[in-house]
């Protein structure tokens, strides 16, 4: 998709562009105001070089990649409100280097981005508005690592919802996050194995309950490893 012109799409049927291969999305605009499935769902990859992207409203995820999602550049605004949906689903690697990427999660048991394997943010800014109960902003499998110029804001009211949550590893090496959780028994940066702590800036409020359950507490946490916490630098 390359040039200036606007892309008007409104899936009655199922998605609202759909992919066999792979997707390159250079400049333009791509408005998809509502679908019955997925906003767009490709097969394979998905580049982002520039361009506007405003997903109003999908039926099922924003963007669900089989292969690999790549954002160096351009504005991405998507939209989600149904239950146990994801703004970007990807099988394979995330990364992100530039850009500006908005999204809001509002359905229970969603994700902003969901991951099966690594998820890589260097640069751009990334905005993750996140309402719904056990909801998650970045979410993945595997490691997540924020690093370079990285601009992350996560604001999450989320009951049990965490801002950036890893079944494995979280490395930040650079960037600047800023996490805000209120809902109760929240976390905002939650790891099953290590948390790696090297450069960036890190500012986390987190004004969420404890909640008592069978005699048992589970904590409103700012950051929550199941393995180790590893600080050797950063802010």
């Amino acid at each position: 998709i390359n040039g200036a012109g606007t892309l008007q799409v409104t899936g009655n049927s199922k998605h609202g562009i759909l992919v066999e291969g792979n997707l390159t999305v250079n400049s333009g605009i791509i408005q998809i105001l509502d679908t019955d499935s997925d906003g767009i769902h490709g097969s394979s990859n998905l580049t982002w070089n520039g361009g506007t992207l405003n997903i109003a409203s999908a039926g099922s995820d924003g963007l669900d990649f089989t292969g690999t999602v790549t954002i160096s550049n351009g504005d991405l605004t998507i939209n989600t409100t149904a239950e146990s949906q994801r703004s970007i689903k990807v099988t394979n690697v995330f990364s992100m280097s530039g850009g500006m990427l908005h999204l809001n999660v509002a359905g229970n048991d969603c994700k902003g981005i969901k991951g099966n394997t690594a998820i890589n943010i260097h640069g751009g800014t990334l905005d993750i508005q996140v309402s719904g109960t056990g909801s998650n902003g970045i979410s993945s499998d595997t490691d997540v690592t924020i690093g370079g110029t990285a601009d992350i804001t996560v604001v999450s009211s989320s009951q049990d919802g965490k801002c950036i949550k890893s079944d494995s590893t979280v490395h930040v090496n650079g960037g600047t996050i800023h996490l805000t959780h209120s809902g109760n028994t929240s976390k905002g940066i939650s790891a099953d194995g290590d948390i790696n702590i090297s450069n960036g800036i890190i500012v986390i409020n987190a004004n969420g309950s404890t909640v008592v359950t069978n005699n048992e507490p589970s904590y409103c946490t700012a950051i929550k490893g199941d393995a180790d916490i590893n600080i050797s630098g950063g802010d």
